[in-house]
């Protein structure tokens, strides 16, 4: 029977393995050279992967990015390719991978980036359910430089409470200096921006000046809320705020998208980000879609309306401490 199957042609094998889950398709690997043979050539042209640390995370990951915002469909219309990017795909397209207890060890990143050799965009899911998130972080990096001269999109999501600075110092260095082809960054981890504290934004500023989309959750608190692209969450409680105001002199005029979720918004912060635009006038005619999620303001929605007058998109996300209101504009 195995005879007869291996003498099937390469593209037979193709159209066959097309219908196989990813995880299906690597455990064809350990069956013989030729199975091994085909699953490489079907895994070398994606593109996309995304990790996990669990089948749980992936669980979370499709509730809460996906559906939450899927029931509003005109909303879930509106997202688009971007939409797109974030989804769970079917088996025979699927790009998400559950890491285990490998952990992105130097022999996993080794075999990854020979088993998908061209991966372009890169989504990881960090939960510190498990302790090895630290471990995880620390050997992104080891990963990442797999793909230095091609990856163009990276994006953080999840949860983490803790984070220790011995294991994740040059994180940000790397992913600042080393992805010169990053088009996309999306730094939605919840308490991720802890690492920005010392030296804020500024330590982005390499690869800010060369984004055309960014996202950044800019509040940093304990506690158990998930954090993911599209969700909300009516529990916000005191925390630490990222200044966004060097967002505005960093990035390029070739960024189009702005996402800015948990943000703090005052008087002071208003008056940054507008002298901030006065060193980057050339940002408020390119970007054309803004998201801001946080305790928003109507002098916020004026100041954004007034500024970046080229706007198509503008979502809005007002979070108090009991409802959470979404508003879409299109123009």
């Amino acid at each position: 029977m195995s005879e007869c199957i291996n003498a099937l042609s390469d593209d037979i094998f193709a159209l066959l393995f097309g219908h196989f889950s990813l995880s299906e398709l690597l455990a064809c690997r350990l069956i013989c050279r030729r199975w091994n043979s085909a699953v490489h050539q079907i895994c070398s042209l994606r593109e996309s992967a995304k990790l996990f640390t669990s089948a749980n995370d992936v669980l979370h990951y499709g509730e809460e990015v996906l559906l939450h915002q899927v029931k509003d469909r005109k909303t879930a219309a509106s997202l688009g390719t971007d939409l797109e990017y974030w989804a769970l795909k079917p088996p025979g397209r699927d790009d998400h991978l559950i890491l285990n207890d490998c952990q992105l060890t130097p022999e996993f990143c080794q075999f990854f980036a020979r088993l998908f050799p061209n991966v372009k965009h890169l989504i990881v899911y960090l939960n510190d359910d498990d302790d090895h998130h630290h471990q995880l972080l620390k050997n992104l990096p080891t990963l990442l430089q797999y793909y230095s001269v091609s990856l163009e999109s990276l994006s953080l999501g999840g949860h983490v409470s803790r984070l220790q600075s011995s294991s994740t110092h040059h994180f940000l260095p790397f992913i600042n200096s080393c992805l010169p082809q990053l088009k996309r960054l999306d730094l939605l981890t919840r308490n991720f921006s802890l690492l920005l504290f010392n030296k804020g934004l500024y330590s982005l500023a390499q690869v800010l000046s060369q984004l055309k989309h960014f996202s950044v959750n800019g509040k940093a608190v304990s506690n158990s809320d998930q954090c993911f692209p599209f969700s909300s969450t009516s529990n916000h409680r005191s925390g630490l705020h990222l200044d966004i105001a060097p967002v505005f002199e960093l990035l390029s005029e070739s960024c189009t998208s702005l996402i800015l979720k948990d943000v703090n918004f005052t008087a002071v912060h208003l008056a940054d980000i507008y002298d901030a635009l006065s060193t980057n006038p050339r940002l408020v005619t390119s970007v054309t879609h803004i998201s801001l999620t946080g305790d928003l303001s109507l002098a916020v929605v004026k100041f954004i309306c007034t500024n970046f007058r080229y706007l198509t998109k503008l979502q809005l996300e007002f979070a108090s401490t009991e409802t959470v209101s979404h508003f879409l504009f299109e123009f």
